[in-house]
């Protein structure tokens, strides 16, 4: 278990260094191997297609080769009957707040001729 005493990290560089704000007197624990976890965690919003259906899903996950095979297993209720799915693309973000954000577009009007265009500029549309 590391205990490291902190209010802020000044900065990602800092703290790959070891370098923390001891301010306060707040103690964070965590276990070792949960340490960097939070702190390197990307989600990613991602377009998946089924040459079965032709027809797109979208999502969003932290671990996108997991998320996909989740998929084409038939894990996924709503993807289940349309497997085998590929990843058309895939965008990367540093918060789920942000890739909700993106994923709410990507499911709307809007959202849906974006991935039209994209499909169709593609050598696989």
């Amino acid at each position: 278990m590391y205990c490291i005493k902190l209010k802020k990290v000044v900065s990602l560089q800092s703290f790959l260094k070891g370098v923390f704000a001891l301010i306060d007197g707040r103690v964070a624990c965590l276990p070792a191997d949960r340490l960097s976890l939070k702190l390197f965690e990307m989600w990613f919003v991602y377009v998946i297609y089924s040459d079965t259906s032709k027809q797109f899903y979208k999502g969003l996950t932290s671990d996108l080769d997991k998320r996909l095979e989740e998929h084409n297993k038939g894990y996924n209720k709503s993807t289940k009957a349309f497997a085998p799915w590929v990843l058309f693309f895939y965008e990367e973000f540093k918060t789920r707040v942000e890739a909700r954000n993106r994923e709410k577009y990507l499911k709307s009007g809007a959202g849906r001729e974006y991935i039209k265009s994209k499909w169709s500029s593609s050598s696989a549309g």
